[in-house]
């Protein structure tokens, strides 16, 4: 469901090894993790909000 998507995202986006990095590497501050689970939050919220994942295969021959 959207509620448990937007949940994983926020917490990952705040709480994870990917925001200690972002912040260690200085590309994100934690004010701006925080706004982006924020929005995470919200759009979880929304009646219209949708999310999409694509997975694809590359086959190589030689």
């Amino acid at each position: 469901t959207r509620a448990w998507w937007s949940g994983l995202w926020a917490d990952r986006t705040t709480d994870s090894v990917y925001a200690e990095l972002a912040v260690r590497g200085g590309h994100a501050s934690t004010e701006q993790l925080t706004a982006f689970a924020s929005t995470w939050r919200g759009w979880g919220a929304e009646d219209d909000g949708w999310f999409m994942v694509p997975h694809g295969e590359v086959l190589c021959r030689g």
